[in-house]
């Protein structure tokens, strides 16, 4: 299964990277981020599919630059899981705010609607 879903089908892709397999003190700030995700995608109205997936699974599918800042961050003391993704790309790191939440999902509903605009019209020369 992977990260695949996250491309695939009409609907935004959004994958809530787990790390309390890993580091069990993130699990209540993944529980909120979760919450607030879900949260956003009602509130929006954006076509969505939402996964939480655990990194220890999918270390190699996730996009390089996550997992070493996940480390870094946390041997830094600091929290900044879960990382979400949205259509492949890292978004946010730890809770973000409802709003911008929103506001990225707007923004990648967009980007994919103007994609397949652009398939769509036929090649001019």
């Amino acid at each position: 299964m992977g990260l695949n879903f996250l491309k695939k089908n009409n609907k935004v892709g959004i994958a809530i990277i787990t790390a309390s397999c890993c580091f069990p003190g993130v699990a209540p700030f993944e529980e909120q981020a979760k919450r607030i995700v879900e949260q956003a995608v009602t509130e929006s109205g954006v076509d969505s599919e939402v996964k939480v997936l655990p990194v220890s699974s999918y270390y190699n599918s996730i996009p390089k630059e996550v997992v070493p800042k996940l480390m870094a961050d946390y041997n830094q003391g600091k929290i900044s899981a879960p990382p979400i993704l949205i259509d492949g790309k890292a978004v946010f790191y730890g809770v973000p705010k409802i709003e911008e939440m929103k506001a990225a999902l707007l923004q990648a509903a967009e980007a994919r609607k103007m994609k397949e605009e652009s398939a769509r019209e036929p090649a001019t020369k």
